[in-house]
């Protein structure tokens, strides 16, 4: 179950770096500026969907990154609607 959510996620980071970025990127005043910003926290979630998988076994710790993970999608989606 775990590794097909984080195929998913996955899938969707290609597709946003690959298609949404670059447009956004030559669409929005201060792209470069928003866009670093934006990388790096795909970036922190890659990290955190991994630590995920890693921490199945261990029902604490799955449940705190499961949280991270889950307030990060709501952030990065409140995001992605600004523009």
């Amino acid at each position: 179950m775990i590794t097909n959510n984080n195929c998913q996620f996955n899938t969707s980071f290609i597709v946003e770096e690959e298609y949404f970025h670059p447009f956004f990127r030559n669409k929005v005043p201060n792209a470069e500026e928003v866009y670093k910003d934006v990388l790096q926290k795909e970036n922190e979630m890659k990290f955190l969907l991994s630590d995920l998988e890693s921490n199945y076994a261990n029902e604490s710790e799955f449940n705190r990154l499961t949280e991270l993970v889950l307030n990060g999608i709501t952030e990065h989606m409140r995001q992605e609607e600004t523009f």
